[in-house]
């Protein structure tokens, strides 16, 4: 509405939905002026073909490249083995009875899908850098471990092949806690108002081209690499660790003008 010159009627939305009806309220007065700073109506927000608010300004290639950089970790992670090809993935373990890997299937995103939504939870409490933090390191250790369990081949005795179902489910379990509750969330609040829809278009795409070359060489790979592919994923979760821990500034209780701030002085944490 603001974006549209529509001000008064943004107003009295902020009044009705965070002032409860009082116009007077503190918190409806800061954040209609906030927004009426940050979104411009005859900017470059009101073009869809420009997009050179992305790239210019201080802390605005800093900020473009932690989206695009989480774009990438979200589809580069290893994910896609967990969802698309858990049951090659179980096969490998020595799973060939069908209806065995549908239950495993099964009880694997039933419980994924609790741990999200606990991850949901306590994203408030814990900080959005520690919920990746903790799901690469997770996910790397669980990986690597599945590796070396599967590293038998044909010769896998029932140990390693139950060892190997748990450790599948653990790598799925550690993504949906650490980081599918921060996987649209980090975004809208690493973007200021006037840039975060032309932002977020532009990660889709990277998005859906990291996607498709994952999803298309996950399952050559596989077959051909078959557990040595894990370690393509366990060195990547490893620099993605370093990276989140060195680059990713923490958005938890930062309001987006603040973080802006802290993104031009480079002060990170």
């Amino acid at each position: 509405m603001i974006a549209k010159g529509r001000k008064e009627e943004a107003l009295e939305v902020l009044t009705r939905i965070h002032g409860f009806g009082n116009p007077d309220s503190r918190i409806v007065q800061v954040e209609y002026a906030e927004l009426c700073q940050t979104i411009s109506t005859d900017g470059s927000d009101q073009r869809w073909w420009d997009f050179r608010e992305l790239f210019i300004g201080k802390g605005a290639l800093y900020r473009i490249a932690c989206v695009v950089n989480l774009t990438v970790i979200y589809q580069w992670s290893g994910n896609s083995l967990g969802i698309y090809y858990l049951p090659v993935m179980l096969s490998q373990a020595g799973i060939k009875n069908v209806h065995i890997s549908l239950l495993v299937t099964c009880i694997t995103s039933t419980v994924a899908l609790c741990l999200a939504l606990l991850g949901s939870w306590l994203l408030d409490k814990w900080g959005r850098r520690t919920s990746l933090l903790l799901a690469l390191g997770g996910m790397a250790i669980f990986l690597a471990i599945l590796a070396g369990l599967q590293s038998p081949g044909a010769h896998m005795t029932t140990s390693e092949t139950n060892g190997s179902v748990a450790f599948i489910m653990l790598f799925r379990f550690a993504y949906a806690l650490g980081m599918t509750p921060v996987e649209a969330l980090y975004h809208i609040e690493m973007l200021p108002h006037g840039i975060r829809a032309k932002a977020q278009g532009f990660a889709s795409i990277i998005s859906t081209a990291t996607l498709f070359a994952s999803t298309y060489a996950s399952p050559v790979a596989l077959q051909n690499l078959k557990w040595k592919y894990y370690f393509v994923f366990v060195g990547l979760d490893v620099m993605w660790f370093v990276v989140v821990f060195f680059f990713y500034p923490e958005t938890k209780g930062k309001i987006s003008r603040y973080l802006q701030t802290l993104l031009t002085a480079r002060t990170y944490y």
